[in-house]
């Protein structure tokens, strides 16, 4: 029987491993897996958007895809910033150039006094100059500080995923987290950051069988946003959408969302809830736009949160990116790996505010070979009997708790680096295989009887 004070101690141990291996890094070498690239950029703005009012009213929602969603207060007053482009340089890990093209939202209401907040959605594009590029999505949380009746700053927090590469990042895909804030030198145009983003090989990316699901999707409030024709709305998967005409888009909040049942698949009897702002052009027979927010997979007691985004294309199609990232967002039989896919939605055109809605999907899973990455470093292959040893321990008690699977999404998310760092250096890698990696081992293997199968 697994005891709780049993499991309390082997996971004390692992965390101490980790904690005592956690040296400072300088240059981390490409030797784990699962490359981990840190990245800094600085940009500018080089074509700014439109500022248009969004009129969202006090009490709709607004998406947040790092933090709770937000409710409009008292006295809302803000904008809806059609498309903006940044470019810029990229140093570290990677050097290159990168340029982001987005649509922002930003809402201030009195309790905020001189601060607002909001988000941003859109594509970026990475080239490192010798023909190794990849684009994808990104996303991001907003807070602004008024510095005076013509400034306002921004500190950005999201995610980023690539949906297509070239060269060296051909069948490969880049996710992780950044963050930006403008005021460079004192200039809000200009914008400096940080982002850490995970390289998975082909080999570490699993296709899934196909998924469908079916369900309904609700229209949540609706506010108009008067946007004039040559407006620019994003669009993930394929062009940026031009308005032709004046007035006739809107902006629905996260008060409605989708609801669905997957009946096909490995994710079969799993539930999906969404929750999004949709930004759209309308008029018969055209409907254009976007959709952003959050979903969370649920099948048991396992759990996928993570971000989708949706091209609205007519009244019935869409097609969209969903991801998720490992770090607090997996959990049970999901937990240490990270999620991609692309869908496409069918909606049916009769029913307010409650629509019938079909679509399918294409999930890759992604998990670093191995995945004991310290261990691994510290044995030199992955393949040592050891790591069967610690997988069976993560299987068999760590993923069965909340608590042991939220330990085992920190060891991933933090190991890569120490590891790369460790398997450069002979006698790093010697120190920490018989002085922690081993007595570990040793104490799992007299102790199976307890926790094993």
């Amino acid at each position: 029987m697994k005891t709780k004070l049993f499991y309390l101690t082997m996971a004390l141990v692992m965390a101490l491993s980790l904690v005592a291996v956690a040296v400072p890094l300088a240059n981390p070498a490409e030797a784990s897996p699962m490359q981990t690239l840190n990245i800094n950029f600085n940009a500018a703005i080089t074509v700014d958007g439109n500022y248009r009012a969004h009129n969202l009213l006090s009490g709709d929602e607004v998406i947040q895809f790092t933090r709770a969603d937000l409710t409009v207060g008292t006295s809302p007053s803000g904008g809806f910033h059609t498309a903006t482009t940044s470019s810029g340089s990229v140093t570290g890990d990677l050097t290159g150039t990168i340029t982001a093209v987005h649509n922002s939202l930003d809402i201030w209401w009195t309790e905020l006094g001189g601060v607002g907040k909001g988000y941003c959605v859109g594509t970026f594009t990475f080239d490192d100059g010798d023909g190794n590029t990849f684009e994808g999505v990104q996303v991001g949380d907003i807070d602004y500080t008024f510095i005076s009746p013509q400034v306002v700053k921004s500190d950005v927090t999201g995610y980023m995923v690539s949906t297509a590469g070239t060269g060296d990042f051909a069948g490969k895909i880049v996710l992780g987290t950044f963050s930006t804030s403008t005021g460079v030198g004192g200039d809000y145009t200009l914008a400096a950051g940080t982002a850490t983003l995970r390289v998975y090989d082909a080999d570490e990316i699993t296709q899934l069988p196909a998924t469908t699901w079916t369900g309904t999707v609700t229209t949540g409030n609706t506010n108009n946003i008067p946007t004039q024709t040559g407006d620019v709305l994003v669009q993930f998967t394929g062009s940026n959408y031009i308005t032709p005409g004046v007035d006739n888009t809107s902006i629905e909040d996260a008060s409605g969302g989708m609801s669905v049942s997957l009946a096909a698949g490995p994710f079969t009897g799993a539930i999906i809830t969404a929750s999004r702002n949709a930004v759209t052009y309308f008029t018969y027979p055209t409907c254009r736009g976007w959709a952003a927010g959050t979903f969370l997979l649920t099948k048991d007691a396992s759990t996928i949160k993570g971000v989708m985004v949706t091209d609205i294309l007519t009244p019935s199609s869409q097609t969209g990116y969903l991801f998720a990232l490992k770090s607090g967002s997996t959990s049970g039989d999901y937990a240490g790996k990270e999620y991609f896919g692309t869908f496409d939605n069918t909606v049916e055109l009769i029913g307010e505010p409650t629509k019938d809605i079909d679509g399918s999907a294409d999930f890759y899973e992604l998990e670093g070979v191995a995945g004991c990455f310290i261990a691994t470093a510290a044995y030199g292959t992955d393949t040592a009997g050891q790591l069967d040893v610690l997988r069976a321990f993560r299987d068999q008690v760590l993923l069965e708790s909340t608590l042991g699977s939220q330990l085992v999404a920190l060891y991933y998310d933090v190991s890569p680096p120490i590891a790369d760092f460790i398997a450069e250096n002979d006698l790093l890698r010697a120190t920490v295989r018989e002085l922690l990696i081993d007595p570990i081992v040793t104490l799992a293997q007299l102790t199976a009887g307890i926790w094993g199968d």
